[in-house]
């Protein structure tokens, strides 16, 4: 069902032009990474941790509305000062911003740099979402068939060497049939886009082990019970939220 939903979304996004692209996403994008917000402030109450949720709630929405501007990443900190100093007190101030602004750089600048990628080009971002997820499912399915070499057993145990390699390789045939199908045989096209899908597949992966380490260290598994068998939105977005930024980067060496 959520497969159907998100490819209605992305063709009706993409029959639109001029000022209203990109804002189907936006609106669906805004409502999850809220979402993802309200999960991380779970964590930081069980850690007895406080977050501003509303100074770091507009800021998140101006990372979402206006990607197309990086300082409004950076209008979250004088935010959220403001929002500490209108509680006149000093006590907990510097774990409240920290915490804050580590939940507006993560889930605001992910998302900001997924829309982005979005409003360079329809295929990129599809080919970017197939990619990273495309890397977690080939992850699993060869992990769970010849895995043995574990890579971080600490943090996540389920993670090899061999899924991994399963995972890019997934990764590197889905850039290879986004470029067939946007530029043919274009040899020039089939190795940048196999070079950007691989290194946000691998970037995917670091993303879930981000979230694996706060996760661990609340003592929780699944971020919320949102999703049935996904668990929260946190546990679906961890991967693309991190890879966005890598994408953007390697996208601009490539092109």
């Amino acid at each position: 069902m959520m497969l159907v939903v998100l490819a209605g979304m992305l063709w009706w996004d993409s029959s639109l032009t001029g000022a209203a692209r990109g804002w189907p996403i936006k609106i669906a994008l805004a409502a999850l990474i809220l979402q993802a917000f309200g999960e991380y402030a779970t964590w930081v109450r069980q850690t007895g941790g406080q977050l501003l949720t509303l100074s770091g709630g507009i800021s998140i929405l101006l990372c979402i509305f206006f990607p197309q501007y990086a300082v409004a990443l950076l209008l979250g900190l004088p935010l959220v000062f403001a929002h500490q100093m209108l509680r006149k007190q000093t006590d907990g101030a510097l774990q409240r911003i920290g915490m804050t602004m580590l939940g507006v750089v993560w889930l605001g600048g992910g998302a900001m740099m997924m829309l982005q990628l979005r409003m360079i080009s329809m295929p990129l971002f599809v080919t970017f979402l197939l990619a990273v997820k495309g890397t977690d499912i080939g992850a699993f399915f060869t992990g769970s068939a010849i895995g043995k070499n574990k890579m971080i057993p600490w943090l996540s145990p389920g993670k090899s060497w061999e899924g991994l390699g399963g995972g890019v390789a997934t990764a590197l045939l889905v850039g290879i049939v986004s470029a067939l199908i946007t530029d043919g045989w274009a040899w020039s096209a089939i190795w940048r886009m196999g070079v950007f899908a691989m290194a946000v597949g691998l970037a995917g992966q670091f993303g879930d082990l981000c979230e694996s380490l706060l996760k661990r260290s609340v003592g929780t598994k699944d971020s919320a019970s949102l999703v049935p068998e996904f668990g929260g939105v946190l546990d679906i977005l961890d991967s693309p939220l991190i890879a966005a930024s890598i994408g953007m980067i390697i996208f601009g060496w490539l092109y």
